[in-house]
């Protein structure tokens, strides 16, 4: 699969899933890009990898969460 095929599939569960909800494999997906994102960010403000995962509803590091 190519970056276009990625990129094609995942904007066609983006937009199909405005009109049904999402499978467990595109909830999956989706929970891996925002943790993606996330990690990418913290790379960028601190300049290296973060030394733990941040919770996905508050944003803290996991150790400090309260969700």
């Amino acid at each position: 699969m190519t970056t276009i095929d990625l990129i094609k599939l995942i904007w066609r569960a983006i937009d199909e899933s405005d009109r049904m909800p999402l499978t467990p494999k595109e909830q999956k997906l989706y929970e891996n890009l925002q943790r993606a994102v996330m990690a990418y960010e913290d790379r960028v403000r601190l300049g290296r990898a973060s030394t733990e995962r941040r919770c996905m509803i508050c944003g803290v590091p996991v150790s400090r969460c309260c969700c």
